[in-house]
């Protein structure tokens, strides 16, 4: 099943842990204000959603990789290579979309008030 997409994702690792983020309020809540700071942090107003997607994929890669519980061993090759194949820019592309659609709400909603 490995580098397949999968429900439109790139494939299934990928999927996975996109689901897992956004069925816990939680780690959704918390990465939503990761990706509110990415965009917060740009130095370049014209590349804001390119460099949001960089500096959250950066986040999301590190904060998993290093939060695997499982270092050594059969299980913890498994988790690592499954890991290796999750397209996080794309994870990435996905909150910062969403986080776009929000400002673009709220902006036609003040425009309308």
């Amino acid at each position: 099943m490995n580098n397949a997409e999968y429900n439109g994702w790139s494939n299934y690792e990928t999927w996975s842990v996109n689901l897992w983020i956004n069925n816990d309020q939680d780690s959704l809540n918390y990465w939503n204000k990761v990706t509110e700071f990415c965009y917060s942090a740009k130095q370049n107003p014209e590349g804001s959603y390119i460099e949001a997607v960089y500096k959250l994929s950066d986040y999301l890669r590190e904060q998993f990789n290093e939060g695997t519980p499982i270092t050594e061993g059969l299980y913890g090759q498994l988790l690592g290579g499954a890991l290796s194949v999750v397209d996080w820019r794309e994870i990435a592309e996905h909150f910062c979309d969403d986080y776009e659609t929000e400002l673009s709400i709220k902006s036609r909603k003040e425009l309308t008030a």
